[in-house]
């Protein structure tokens, strides 16, 4: 399996017997679907926790900036 939608539709252009392009739209649907409830899972999880790390960074801190990156990396990586 897996999880990028641009796979997916790499396999419906080179693979169609194996997945075919009435799978494409159903399987990205539930990929993006799948990855916003993992966020919204994290984020739920790991809430007060993060907000307890910027708390302690101090009032220069402001998100969007390239010192939010730690803060940002709980949700994956970002380069």
């Amino acid at each position: 399996g897996h999880l990028n939608p641009a796979v997916s539709f790499s396999f419906a252009l080179v693979r169609p017997g194996d997945f075919s392009f009435a799978l494409l739209l159903p399987y990205i649907a539930a990929q993006v679907l799948g990855g916003i409830i993992a966020g919204c899972l994290n984020y739920a999880i790991y809430a007060s926790a993060i907000e307890n790390y910027e708390a302690g960074l101090g009032d220069t801190f402001i998100r969007g900036s390239a010192e939010s990156i730690q803060s940002a990396a709980a949700f994956g990586d970002f380069y």
